[in-house]
């Protein structure tokens, strides 16, 4: 019993980092209506940058945090311009052919550099723990866990709290609600996509505090994404996080009982459950 009560705790913390970056993928797809399937080739990017701040520059991991979502914030302006704004309005299947090239480009280049050898930032408490009764806990797991609540939290501040955020939720419920009440919608759709690049590098940077990065992790966390994304609800930022804590959850408990290998075999069994039982997701409303 104290296994899986360990299991369902390291699956909701591992959830709660996931949900950072399921919420930045849901605002991308919410507001432009964009497939994004090198979503996770760009988390790997941010792990990589983090990794070089910390062992190359010797950057304090905190202060990481600040710097790489900065980074990847000021990225995603000539991104939209130079590679994604073209593409919305145009059908889902082009957005998913286009960008699974990009996500192939960025994993060769990946691997060109840096070649397929794991390399870890190696934070001074990834390799300790903290014991609550029966349970071991990692504490880098709890530590990029606690820097993920407080991160969304902010972000669900922004989101409600601030006119801007105002104009992404109403982008989400209704893209051509923006563009009658005479805003310039790229406005909007930048705003969007600049926020959910900023996510991305917050995901990538707390991921980095525990796992190894390598050219081909981001395909895995694209996935992940969009299964969360897909069980919690397109366009529900509320689902997104209870997908996230679901994968999360699914992953950590099925390796209790199951090999290694059969995790993403049980991810996809719930995702496949929860399609044929609501089909918009369990929050979803699209």
């Amino acid at each position: 019993m104290s296994a899986l009560v360990q299991s369902i705790v390291s699956g909701l913390l591992l959830g709660g980092i996931y949900a950072v970056m399921a919420v930045g993928l849901d605002i991308i797809y919410g507001v432009l209506d964009l497939v994004h399937m090198a979503f996770g080739d760009f988390v790997m990017l941010a792990m990589y940058t983090s990794f070089f701040f910390y062992t190359l520059f010797g950057l304090n991991e905190f202060l990481i945090l600040f710097v790489v979502p900065l980074l990847f914030l000021i990225l995603g302006i000539p991104l939209y311009y130079g590679i994604f704004k073209f593409m919305i309005g145009k059908p889902h299947s082009f957005h998913i052919f286009y960008t699974a090239s990009l996500s192939i480009a960025l994993e060769a280049a990946a691997l060109i550099f840096w070649t397929s050898i794991p390399r870890r930032m190696g934070v001074p408490y990834a390799q300790e723990a903290i014991e609550l009764g029966s349970i071991i806990l990692n504490k880098a797991l709890i530590i990029a866990f606690i820097l993920a609540v407080i991160i969304t939290i902010l972000v669900f501040i922004f989101l409600f709290k601030t006119d801007l955020g105002t104009l992404i939720r109403a982008a989400i419920s209704n893209r051509d609600l923006i563009e009658m009440i005479g805003i310039d919608p790229h406005k909007v759709y930048l705003l969007a996509f600049c926020l959910g690049m900023s996510l991305i590098g917050v995901g990538g940077v707390l991921l980095a505090y525990y796992y190894p990065v390598s050219p081909t992790v981001g395909s895995a966390y694209t996935t992940y994404m969009w299964i969360a994304i897909v069980i919690g609800g397109p366009g529900s930022i509320v689902g997104s996080i209870v997908g996230s804590c679901i994968i999360g959850l699914s992953q950590t408990v099925s390796a209790l009982y199951f090999p290694v290998a059969l995790q993403n075999v049980f991810m996809l069994f719930i995702f496949i459950i929860v399609l044929n039982v609501k089909p918009k997701g369990l929050f979803g409303s699209r």
